[in-house]
């Protein structure tokens, strides 16, 4: 799970230097994004690394939306996979099972990326969320 850390730190590195998306949706608890911080929680079991993670996330407006761009479209490393697949797993069984408000700006910007680079855990995530949106 060392690896999370290196990967958060990218995104937030990433973030720095670009404009932050979705910046509406992001609600800080602790510093952190609630629904980012609920996320981490779920995928990081470890209590040391997970602390280390959120010290990192606290203070920076970083939005749950702007992670999971990041994510869905390769920007971040995540895993050895092209698409980033295992990370997309994860996000969608975490939505799946959480059911977190998500700005609808997110859906347009990952249906547009995904015009071009498609892969079938894209689609499956961007159903995941169109799913949620339908269930509201």
């Amino acid at each position: 799970m060392k690896f999370l850390s290196v990967i958060f730190l990218v995104i937030m590195i990433a973030c720095s230097s670009s404009k932050i998306l979705f910046q509406e949706s992001y609600k800080p608890i602790d510093g952190v994004d609630s629904r980012l911080k609920s996320f981490l929680e779920y995928v990081i079991k470890n209590p040391n690394e997970l602390n280390n993670v959120l010290n990192q996330y606290k203070g920076k407006p970083i939005s749950f939306e702007y992670f999971i761009y990041q994510i869905f479209t390769g920007k971040v490393e995540f895993d050895t996979t092209p698409d980033n697949s295992m990370a997309l797993g994860q996000l969608g069984l975490y939505l799946e099972e959480n059911r977190p408000e998500l700005s609808d700006d997110l859906l347009k910007e990952l249906k547009n990326f995904n015009e071009n680079n498609k892969t079938m855990m894209r689609g499956m995530l961007i159903l995941t969320i169109e799913g949620l949106k339908q269930d509201k």
